[in-house]
């Protein structure tokens, strides 16, 4: 049975979309509601405090990690996977931390579980940083992330191949060993899936 991983924020979950309406009601209306994030932190649009200040509001919102949107189309792929492989091999590793309400690992338990999709494997960590011990500790073989520094850092796990989920924040991160580069879900499984067999 192959073991993979995948991040949430960015990946199967639209964080920027809650983050933009916040920042509109906090800081910038002018800014679209479907405005997609050009770096992670927003620098292009606000202050590095005023991002501060926006996270902080959304911590601050009840069961906030509970109610985020998925991207459907690769919610969709995980669950056709699933349906041919077994959940058993999927992994979702994420950093994030509790916010009002109740913890992090509760609140996004249930909204794995209002996709239609397992929450056995669910590991929530504090920081990124500590996605690659996890991942060896838990025998991965494949993993994908929207963030590059994370990306790099599993790319010196042993046999571990870890991708990158092209948006549109991480297209300037600095790419000195070629991260391997995916557009969807289903593009990063049917990798696994050509890799193994």
């Amino acid at each position: 049975m192959v073991k993979i991983s995948l991040d949430l924020d960015g990946v199967l979950v639209d964080f920027e979309q809650a983050a933009i309406a916040v920042v509109r009601e906090m800081y910038r209306p002018d800014i679209p509601a479907d405005y997609r994030f050009k770096t992670w932190s927003l620098s292009e649009i606000i202050s590095e405090e005023q991002f501060g200040c926006v996270f902080k509001r959304m911590l601050d919102t009840p069961h906030m990690w509970t109610f985020l949107k998925p991207f459907h189309t690769n919610v969709d792929a995980l669950r056709e996977y699933i349906a041919a492989n077994g959940e058993a091999g999927v992994h979702f590793i994420t950093a994030r931390p509790d916010c009002a309400g109740g913890s992090a690992v509760s609140m996004t338990g249930l909204w794995l579980w209002d996709q239609g999709l397992p929450i056995r494997n669910l590991h929530v960590v504090r920081k990124s940083t500590e996605k690659p011990a996890l991942i060896t500790e838990l025998g991965l073989a494949y993993s994908l992330d929207d963030y590059a520094p994370t990306v790099t850092d599993c790319q010196h796990l042993g046999a571990h191949r870890a991708f990158v989920l092209d948006r549109l924040y991480n297209q300037g991160q600095a790419d000195p060993i070629g991260l391997p580069r995916v557009y969807s879900v289903a593009e990063f499984l049917l990798e696994v899936e050509s890799r193994e067999s």
